[in-house]
């Protein structure tokens, strides 16, 4: 008897398996109204206890069962599509809509992205409507990046008076000239984000630095004022400085 053959890994022109191709995400939960029970389950079971007299049977594999079976279902179904109208109203839970939500909010999208990362960026450019509070800025940069999201750094100061180091403008402290690009350098710390990531661990080097940046620092362009500038980093607290030098992958390790 010859065994059947077991894959034991990846064809060489694909690349690794991500958990959304299963229909996984790591930003999915329980339903807060099927709960242990399915829809069709629960209706199956209503309308199968609610028929009296002997001549409603509850015994399987009986015409009144599947007589049942069918109405349970398609009563469940119409509870489940009155769910997905609700959840397409939202880009963080769309699905049947979610092209349309692409195309509204002006998304880039990939032939390869899976449908949850691709809800995660439309999430992460509609909180922008809300404007550019701390709180929105993080909040539409943990969506977009998921479980590589750290932390978004800044900058304040003691108080508006006392400015960080890094403050530069003309008159007041003028900053090095390679910063000036006209009427001296107008610049401060307070206007610079560092948003820490988790290196790229267990992805591919294309699909992260895809990620950080492509998606990140164009979802930064559109979501940030035009005064604020933004870096990525790794393990910032090992070392890393927030201040304005550029960054290569030398320094993210």
């Amino acid at each position: 008897m010859t065994t059947p053959a077991t894959p034991t890994g990846r064809p060489s022109w694909g690349r690794d398996p991500k958990l959304e191709d299963y229909g996984g995400s790591l930003t999915k939960h329980n339903s807060r109204t099927e709960g242990e029970m399915s829809y069709c389950a629960m209706c199956f079971l209503d309308w199968r206890d609610n028929l009296r007299g002997t001549a409603y049977t509850k015994l399987p594999d009986t015409l009144v069962h599947v007589e049942n079976v069918a109405l349970g279902r398609f009563f469940g179904g119409m509870m489940r599509w009155a769910d997905r109208l609700q959840f397409n109203q939202r880009p963080s839970t769309a699905s049947d809509q979610l092209d349309d939500w692409v195309e509204t909010l002006n998304v880039p999208t990939r032939p390869s992205d899976t449908d949850s990362e691709i809800r995660g960026a439309c999430a992460a450019k509609y909180r922008g409507r809300l404007g550019p509070t701390r709180q929105v800025v993080d909040d539409a940069f943990a969506d977009l990046l998921g479980g590589l999201f750290v932390k978004v750094w800044r900058i304040d100061g003691d108080d508006i008076a006392t400015p960080p180091a890094l403050t530069y403008w003309p008159g007041i402290n003028p900053g090095p000239a390679s910063y000036d690009m006209g009427g001296g350098a107008w610049m401060s710390e307070r206007c610079h984000l560092v948003i820490e990531v988790l290196g790229p661990q267990e992805t591919e080097l294309s699909e992260y630095f895809y990620m950080v940046n492509g998606k990140l620092l164009n979802l930064a362009r559109r979501i940030l004022p035009a005064y604020v500038t933004c870096d990525w980093a790794v393990n910032v607290e090992g070392g890393f400085e927030l201040d304005f030098d550029d960054l290569d992958f030398g320094s993210l390790s």
